[in-house]
């Protein structure tokens, strides 16, 4: 059928597929495609009286959930029309698919066409479906479809619908149309309401930088600006709005070089850098400070100008020293309930386990007073939770509360315990206020708090773990801190998680913004890491674990005793002795190391006593082999891990100007403006030839971000890269995303084609992008998880796309019909100019890898389009 088949050729068999095909759309989600859907158009086109008896309030609106989102109005009319019943169809119009009506579904849905949107809304007014006809709800459903065509883009839509709301919502159409940079929608609230959107004295320029709106469009809102520090009805400046609004670095440079005034003051007797201290913006108060700003001369917080003058001189500013009572500064936050101060502290590097003249902590007070979030923090940023004071008081005894004297005793259990991964089973999710599922995806868990808690010798429990030989415990905590690191990581994403976004939630996601990982180097009060421990106790799984996980191996504790000086079982002293030797082998990138890290090498990312892997080992060596760089990198050795003096590889590998490691390591993703403990990035270290590509490579995520990104397009440097990979766009910054990360966050569809045309790898989609991209950007995703739709693709969008566009591992679509054996894609690349030379980060080619035998196949397809460049 998807080939062409005739549905008359079905007969009597028509109705009953009808059916089988509406039963299994009903086994998927509405909102996901299925493969099906093509089929069941062509079904219920042929056979609408199949399901004239399925029931109006589940089976019928379930049914049309598909279409209503893929807007097949066509097939939905000819199964409303087959039922003969006009107040029935109404009914089904009105009636959810799980709480979603399909006005709901046409609203949610990215995928369709300004022109499908427009007919299949006005066939839902028209056919009664929106709820009722009263005036309040009739003009929400229109701010719905209004905010929908916004959202996606849709003029057209835009255009009709809003007419004919009786409300004047243009300041929320212009603010939704700026956060998704719909550029020809800003245009049109410009042009037809400008004198209309006005909203609490805010102008049009103040929602443009209280919006995610690009500086593209700031930059031409601004034109029509008489004062750009017209203030609204709480005095607030748009530079103030932007700064409250967390905008980008770039947006406060670019008013204040506009001529935003740096101190004027809001009706609170606040400055734009009040509200920077307030929200802890870093780069944004040291960038108000060395412009000139200051606070209110009316300003008497004395926590705020403490931020201040820590911000001015850090060196000088001691966050433990103590306040005018006595009390550490920390203490003294908690106790008077100043918790944004105690905050601050815990953040920026103050002492968590700091004592007061009595030996007490700041988790004493915050057990005293009652300051369960203050205690998850301390938690979590390494306090000692059983330090008795010099009156033997321990923080338990100070609880005024049941629930939280209850998160020691189960503390106590597991550092106390014999079977830590069987105690972690066994907690009691009561006691955490809130623990329901077993896993680092639930808010409630504890693990998030507990994974940096120390005991009265420092201990952690990683600590307890490998004391006690249990290896399924230190599995199941790095598992956690990996899972976290991935939330970290998605940061981003998670503000839109509507789960994340209730109001018992909220919290959970500020404290996992500031995730202090959990590492297996930790040192206990000894300067005893794990590793220490598991070779002392002899158990050389725990021991070979830890190695495997990145242990440093010749750490040495207070006593200057290495793990192998504690050692007692032979094949652990061996063990050391071979990591050892592996260290030396690689300061010489010599044949042994060569040899060594060949065989079944499991220890790739173990360090040594400056924390350096054998990454930064053999490019400090001044002999760096490429090919045994990259080999380590396929191993799995962490490209971006920093020293003790926080250099990574790619520090060093600028510093010896070694060009193409310095290439290889962007290739793979390494953060090329990273700042070690100096804080210098690697191009600030020396002035040579590596430091120049990537002062060069800064220009470009300058000019993305700047208010005329389309200049990027003219930079030679991306167009002059080696075609087979375009190491510059693979780039990556202290953000972990590249240009065409920024280039579809800010909505620039057409810088977006540019790059992936010149080989830039593939950006995971977020709910950030605009949807013109998100839909092109998903495409180019389906061509490398469903191989048949490139066909499809290659009509729609430029060839050079097709065949340069990378996925996240630097493969092409060429790559990928070899690895899937599909010599029909292969011969059709190939045609269309695809090179066959084309790697990918790690210098695959496609015909490196052949898993299903075709290779002589594909190569002579090659031969046969004169491909003469090819080595094989």
């Amino acid at each position: 059928m998807l080939r062409g088949a005739d549905c008359n050729e079905l007969g009597e068999y028509g109705n009953p597929f009808a059916l089988y095909v509406a039963d299994k759309l009903h086994q998927s989600y509405a909102d996901q495609d299925n493969k099906l859907r093509p089929i069941a158009e062509k079904v219920f086109m042929e056979y609408p009286s199949a399901v004239i008896n399925f029931s109006e309030s589940y089976e019928y609106p379930r049914l049309l959930s598909y279409f209503f989102k893929y807007g097949r109005l066509e097939v939905i009319k000819t199964l409303l029309n087959a039922l003969n019943d006009v107040e029935k169809k109404t009914r089904i119009l009105n009636n959810g698919d799980n709480s979603c009506t399909p006005l709901g579904r046409v609203n949610g849905s990215d995928i369709l066409s300004d022109c499908d949107r427009l007919k299949i809304t006005k066939y839902l007014l028209h056919n009664g479906g929106i709820r009722t006809t009263h005036s309040v709800s009739m003009d929400s459903d229109i701010s719905r479809i209004l905010l929908a065509a916004t959202s996606n883009g849709h003029i057209k839509t835009m255009k009709y619908f809003i007419e004919k709301e009786d409300s004047c919502n243009y300041h929320n159409h212009l603010y939704h149309a700026l956060e998704k940079n719909q550029e020809e929608i800003v245009h049109f609230l410009i042009a037809e309401y400008r004198n209309e959107i006005r909203y609490e004295g805010n102008t049009i320029f103040h929602f443009s930088v209280m919006s995610t709106a690009n500086l593209t469009i700031i930059k031409f809102l601004l034109d029509g600006v008489k004062d750009i520090n017209s203030q609204n009805d709480l005095g607030e400046t748009p530079l103030m709005v932007a700064v409250k609004a967390r905008r980008e670095l770039e947006v406060i440079k670019y008013l204040i070089d506009n001529g935003s005034n740096l101190n004027l003051e809001d009706k609170a007797k606040h400055t734009p850098l009040y509200h920077a201290l307030k929200d802890d913006q870093v780069e944004v108060i040291k960038y108000l400070i060395q412009c000139g700003a200051r606070l209110s001369k009316d300003l008497n917080c004395i926590l705020t100008k403490n931020r201040l003058q820590f911000f001015k001189n850090s060196a000088q500013f001691d966050l433990n020293g103590t306040s005018y009572n006595g009390l550490p500064r920390l203490q003294n936050a908690i106790r008077y309930h100043y918790f944004d101060w105690a905050k601050f502290i815990i953040h920026h590097g103050g002492n968590v386990n700091v004592e007061d003249i009595n030996g007490r902590t700041p988790l004493h007070v915050a057990a005293q007073f009652g300051c369960y979030e203050i205690m998850r923090l301390l938690f979590q940023f390494g306090a000692i939770y059983d330090k008795a004071d010099k009156s033997l008081i321990k923080p338990v005894d100070l609880c005024k509360y049941q629930e939280f004297s209850m998160m020691f005793d189960e503390l106590d259990k597991l550092f106390n315990s014999q079977d830590l991964d069987k105690s972690f089973n066994a907690l009691d999710p009561a006691n955490w206020l809130g623990w329901t599922f077993k896993d680092a995806w639930d808010p409630g868990n504890p693990m998030l708090f507990m994974l940096n808690v120390r005991n009265h010798d420092g201990k952690s429990l990683l600590h307890i773990a490998a004391i006690i030989n249990d290896c399924n415990a230190l599995k199941t905590l790095l598992s956690y801190n990996d899972a976290y690191l991935q939330r970290k990581a998605d940061e981003e994403n998670l503000e839109f998680d509507p789960y994340f976004l209730q109001k018992k939630n909220i919290e959970y996601g500020k404290t996992f913004k500031y995730y202090l990982p959990i590492s297996v180097n930790v040192l206990d009060l000894q300067n005893n890491s794990p590793l220490h421990y598991a070779a002392q106790e002899g158990n050389e799984k725990l021991v070979s674990f830890l190695l495997e996980q990145g242990a440093s191996y010749n750490t040495r504790n207070k006593q200057g005793k290495t793990p192998n000086d504690l050692s007692k079982k032979d094949k652990i002293i061996q063990l050391f002795s071979d990591v050892d030797k592996l260290f030396d082998a690689a300061e010489e990138v010599s044949n042994d190391f060569t040899a060594l890290i060949s065989q079944e090498f499991k220890y790739i990312n173990v360090k040594n006593e400056s924390a350096k892997t054998l990454l930064h080992v053999v490019i400090l060596s001044g002999r760096s082999n490429v090919n045994v760089i990259k080999f380590l990198l396929k191993k799995g050795v962490d490209k971006n891990f920093p020293d003790i003096n926080g250099n990574t590889p790619l520090h060093y590998a600028v510093e010896n100007d070694n060009f193409e490691v310095v290439k290889l390591l962007l290739r793979v993703g390494a953060i090329y403006d990273v700042k070690n403990n100096a804080g210098k990035a690697p191009f600030e270290l020396v002035d040579n030839r590596s430091a120049t590509l990537l002062t060069s490579i800064d220009h470009l995520f300058s000019l993305i971000k700047s208010d005329s990104p389309e200049s990027i397009m003219k930079e030679s440097i991306i167009t002059n890269q080696d075609d087979r990979f375009n190491f510059i766009l693979n780039t990556h910054d202290n953000q972990g995303k590249t240009i065409l990360y920024y280039a579809s966050k800010f909505g620039y569809l057409n810088i977006v084609k540019y790059l992936l045309q010149y080989g830039a790898t593939f950006v995971l989609i977020t709910k950030r992008f605009s949807s013109p991209v998100k839909v092109f950007l998903a495409s180019i995703l389906e061509m490398f998880d469903d191989i048949d739709s490139v066909y499809e693709m290659v009509r729609k969008t430029d060839i050079q796309i097709i065949i340069n566009v990378r996925n996240v591992d630097g493969k092409t679509l060429l790559h990928i019909a070899v690895e899937k054996g599909s010599i029909k894609l292969f011969r059709h690349l190939i045609e269309k100019g695809a090179n066959i030379n084309s790697e990918d980060i790690y210098g695959n080619k496609p015909l490196d890898c052949d898993p299903l035998g075709v290779k002589e196949i594909l190569q002579e397809i090659v031969e046969m389009n004169q491909v003469d460049q090819v080595n094989f």
